[in-house]
């Protein structure tokens, strides 16, 4: 992948996995943190097939407008003098429900 390949891929990166975007992204292709770091810093070829998983996903997040969406909602939750202790733990039940896991 060239070098530029590899600054679009980093940018899919973070579009698709904006926390903790080198981590999530590795689970995500099952590989391990520091690859997935050496291809977002150009230092590896991306392999064309991961690439492409990536920038579907960013592709979605962008399309779907989903964080600007979850924002929204989340102020509405606030500005209707909801807690963000609360607030926080719908988002962590949210999670639990669609990772099975806790947040990380």
């Amino acid at each position: 992948m060239s070098q530029l390949s590899n600054l679009k891929f980093r940018s899919a990166v973070h579009r698709a996995f904006p926390d903790k975007s080198s981590a999530r992204a590795a689970r995500f292709v099952d590989v391990g943190q520091r690859t997935m770091q050496k291809w977002m810093s150009g230092e590896s070829d991306v392999p064309e097939n991961i690439a492409a998983l990536v920038e579907v996903q960013g592709n979605i997040a962008d399309q779907t407008n989903v964080r600007r969406h979850l924002e929204e909602t989340c102020q509405d939750f606030l500005d209707a003098d909801g807690h963000p202790e609360a607030l926080g733990s719908i988002l962590s039940a949210l999670y639990m429900k669609h990772m099975g896991k806790p947040i990380e």
